[in-house]
């Protein structure tokens, strides 16, 4: 009998006749009686159950002992691609230790008149740039340029009279006298002006138009901006290595400039522990704007005798040894590996570390795609050139800045420069470019 009636349901032919070997041997005949009774709904949802079981089914297979398991799919080996640089032996490395330091004028000083009296005239203000020799305030002299005037009266009757009667000692007695007193008078009438003793800025004015003053009172205070030098307070233990003339690096804005040691202090501040050091500038000073009072970072470079590998620290992991290791592209008989190589960071620079260990001049060390390999897998590596800038004063004396230039310190062997910034003085060592095997 059909399984859905007399009348043959249409859905019952996707899925072949009830009376099918196939059929009868999937379905007991109790089974057939309670499909039977099921609405076509109903029917149809029996159905996706059943097929779905077949195919979970058909995607297992029977172990020895009997139990299902899915089925394994086999999955080649994908070689990934990555990015090495070529290593360069560093010896004798740099460091650097920094400091904050202070902008500070060459020359300041506090400017005023001589004598007292009323202030007749004043040019500058607070704040005002002036040259050398400028007038920058004036006394009234009215009262003196009338007693010049009296005086150069009397001294030329006096003149006069000598020359009638030149055996005269008294006249010529007279005749030095109103001298001395118009000499006295002119230099009074000179210590009434203040000039500028050199060019600078006024950062202060203490007195008004009008104003008395009394001789010595402070006017003006003029500060030589064109002629700075930088002053820092260095740890004692520090300052004792440093010797005037000694070359430093003053970073202004992210600028870096040469300077030299000018002084260091012998004396150790108790509080601080610290000597004073002061800087000048070796070259011109920087052309933009710099005010007294500007914090500046100083950078002192001294060379550790520890030699190694200059590596990105994004390079390095850190094993539960507490050791590091990096990959390197290591080629052998059947095509480059990922080999791991042990090593220990003794330096680090900025975004930089200095690492001794299992590496060798001219291993190639993998930058990139660390997060899709691991030690042991079949990679194709592509040369690339190393761009590191290893740090040196050489290195940062080619950067592209306003004073810097590419001079070496006098104090800095050639063989040393070489082996730590490569033989062009770039800073970073270079290789071919091209893909390993």
């Amino acid at each position: 009998m059909p399984l859905f009636g007399p009348a043959e349901s249409p859905n019952l032919r996707a899925f072949g006749r009830a009376e099918s070997p196939a059929y009868v041997a999937l379905f007991p005949q109790a089974s057939v009686n309670l499909i039977r009774s099921l609405t076509l709904t109903n029917q149809i949802h029996l159905w996706a159950l059943v097929l779905l079981v077949v195919c979970v089914t058909v995607g297992c297979e029977q172990s020895p002992t009997g139990d299902w398991k899915p089925k394994t799919a086999t999955v080649l080996p994908t070689i990934q691609r990555v990015d090495a640089i070529e290593l360069q032996l560093t010896r004798n490395a740099f460091q650097t230790t920094s400091f904050m330091g202070t902008l500070k004028p060459r020359r300041s000083t506090p400017l005023a008149f001589t004598q007292g009296g009323r202030v007749a005239k004043i040019e500058i203000t607070s704040g005002q740039q002036v040259t050398a020799e400028q007038v920058l305030a004036q006394i009234d002299v009215s009262d003196l340029e009338t007693q010049k005037a009296t005086v150069q009266t009397a001294l030329e009757t006096a003149r006069q009279q000598l020359d009638a009667n030149q055996n005269s000692s008294a006249l010529r007695t007279q005749v030095a006298d109103l001298q001395r007193n118009l000499d006295e008078i002119d230099r009074e009438i000179a210590n009434a002006t203040i000039k500028a003793p050199f060019a600078g800025v006024v950062t202060k004015r203490t007195v008004e138009q009008g104003q008395v003053v009394s001789a010595g009172m402070p006017v003006f205070d003029l500060v030589d901006t064109g002629n700075l030098i930088v002053e820092v307070k260095v740890a004692t233990a520090i300052a004792n290595g440093m010797n005037p003339g000694a070359e430093v690096w003053i970073l202004i804005q992210g600028q870096p400039f040469k300077a030299v040691i000018t002084t260091v202090l012998p004396t150790t501040e108790g509080s601080t522990r610290t000597r004073t050091v002061t800087l000048s500038f070796r070259d011109d000073q920087p052309s933009q704007m710099l005010n007294p009072g500007d914090a500046v970072e100083v950078s002192y470079w001294t060379q550790t005798g520890n030699s190694g590998f200059w590596l990105p620290y994004s390079v390095l992991q850190q094993q539960t040894t507490g050791l590091w290791s990096a990959l390197i592209a290591q080629e052998e008989a059947n095509g480059t590996y990922a080999r791991a190589r042990t090593l220990d960071v003794v330096q680090l620079h900025d975004e930089l570390a200095l690492v001794q260990g299992a590496l060798n001049p001219g291993d190639r060390v993998i930058i990139n795609g660390l997060n899709r390999i691991v030690a042991g897998q079949k990679v194709q590596a592509t040369l690339v050139e190393n761009t590191m800038v290893i740090p040196s004063p050489v290195a940062m004396a080619t950067t592209d800045a306003v004073g810097a230039d590419s001079s070496v310190p006098s104090d800095l062997g050639s063989s040393d420069l070489e082996s730590s910034v490569g033989a062009d003085g770039s800073g970073g060592s270079s290789g071919p470019s091209g893909t390993l095997p």
